[in-house]
């Protein structure tokens, strides 16, 4: 009895640390913000984008770098920037970032730009409205427990 305790406490202890085991968050960005985000054509998003990926806690624990697969960004006007070989390292923490620069001499920098400002609009929009939301949900919640 007194080995299977101590085996069960040992597989226990294994898995705790393999789940709270912080695992690497990597923040894409564009120069303009922005850009539509893909990894080898799958599509994640707008920047600022944060990925995070799980495999770097086996990898980190090792004290090795991650590769990352290829990605590349978009922008409104269709002028794309790409990186092949981007690794992530234990020294770097946790949490990363890479910044995409749209090609300067690339035609549409003023679209992009307005783009850019335009969701930059939106999001400040969208933060109002949903504090707008949570006033007029914690008033009723007041209102209907008054106590």
């Amino acid at each position: 009895m007194l080995k299977i305790s101590a085996l069960s406490g040992l597989l226990f202890g294994l898995c705790a640390g393999c789940v709270t085991a912080p695992a690497l968050n990597m923040t894409y960005h564009s120069d303009p913000e922005g850009a539509t985000l893909y990894e080898r054509g799958r599509l994640w998003g707008s920047t600022p984008l944060t990925l995070t990926y799980q495999e770097s806690r086996a990898v980190f624990a090792r004290n090795e770098c991650l590769l990352l697969n290829p990605m590349h960004v978009r922008w409104a006007s269709g002028v794309v920037a790409s990186v092949t070989t981007l690794q992530a390292c234990p020294a770097s923490g946790l949490s990363q970032a890479y910044v995409f620069v749209r090609p300067p001499d690339a035609p549409g920098a003023d679209k992009d730009a307005n783009f850019a400002v335009q969701l930059e609009r939106d999001s400040a929009l969208q933060q109002q409205a949903d504090k707008q939301d949570a006033t007029v949900v914690a008033e009723s919640l007041r209102s209907q427990n008054p106590h």
